[in-house]
């Protein structure tokens, strides 16, 4: 549920072995039992993708149960390309980079949107030009929380009758890591002149 936490909540996730014994601090044969008997009273869903590749998890909610409700089945969803699977796992990994209490309620949802389309989309169009997914998402594994927050703020200090606030969004997404880098690295001259003009010779 933590992992599921930090990416807030999609439908699959992955999680690796040792992520779950580094923060369980149990070791692989009692996750391997807890998480059968999960699985066996229908609480989550699993999928081995083998090899070094993380397992696929689903949490099945207990919301039908706490409101008296018969769970009517469900047809079993088509099982995800291996390319969803991969897409869900960066996407993942890119939204475990941010530390979500310290981005603003009403942002979160619309932030996951913008991150979410610059993963999947084959391109991300960017100060008019057109990006290819890797690069896009190459870009977006240097994003912290520092980045997403200056990201907001340059969406909260642009023109409030803007067309598509997720699209600049999303663009502010992409220039925010190199934009952090510029800040701190003006900072780092003016404070520390003496380092800087040292590491230039």
């Amino acid at each position: 549920m933590i992992t599921a936490n930090k990416a807030m909540w999609p439908d699959v996730f992955p999680a690796s072995m040792d992520l779950l014994k580094t923060r369980t601090r149990y070791g692989k044969d009692t996750i391997y039992g807890a998480r059968q008997q999960l699985a066996d009273c229908k609480r989550i869903e699993y999928f081995e993708q083998g090899g070094r590749k993380p397992t696929i998890y689903r949490i099945i909610p207990f919301v039908p149960e706490l409101l008296g409700q018969e769970c009517t089945p469900q047809p079993r969803a088509k099982p995800a390309s291996e390319e969803e699977i991969e897409l869900q796992s960066k996407y993942t990994l890119i939204c475990e980079q941010i530390d979500w209490n310290e981005i603003e309620k009403p942002w979160r949802h619309t932030l996951k949107d913008a991150l979410r389309r610059m993963v999947r989309n084959q391109s991300t169009q960017v100060r008019g030009e057109r990006l290819p997914r890797t690069q896009v998402i190459s870009q977006l594994k240097r994003l912290d929380t520092d980045a997403v927050k200056l990201a907001l703020d340059r969406l909260n200090a642009a023109d409030k009758d803007i067309a598509n606030p997720v699209a600049y969004l999303m663009t502010c997404l992409y220039n925010a890591p190199d934009e952090l880098d510029a800040m701190l690295g003006i900072e780092c001259e003016r404070d520390l002149p003496h380092l800087t003009q040292r590491y230039r010779r």
